[in-house]
């Protein structure tokens, strides 16, 4: 059983996934002790506002591999 235990924790994963519960048990902690946090709304609000480029950029993206697929795929029909 040790063994095994021991073979899960060589994983960096492993290690990884304790790092992260052990920074998000205090992050929890000190919002639970009602410290206010930190303000976030200017970083929500800009990255709401970055939405519809990003969408423009990722259909733009997208339009230009389905051209290139129907492009070849009708190549190869001729």
């Amino acid at each position: 059983m040790l063994k095994a235990m021991l073979r899960v924790l060589r994983r960096p994963v492993a290690w990884g996934s304790l790092v992260s519960y052990a920074f998000a048990a205090s992050a929890f902690a000190a919002d639970a002790a009602g410290g206010g946090g930190i303000d976030v709304t200017d970083a929500v609000n800009s990255i709401k506002q970055g939405n519809a480029p990003i969408a423009a950029i990722g259909i733009a993206a997208l339009g230009v591999a389905v051209l290139l697929k129907v492009y070849k795929w009708v190549r190869r029909a001729l």
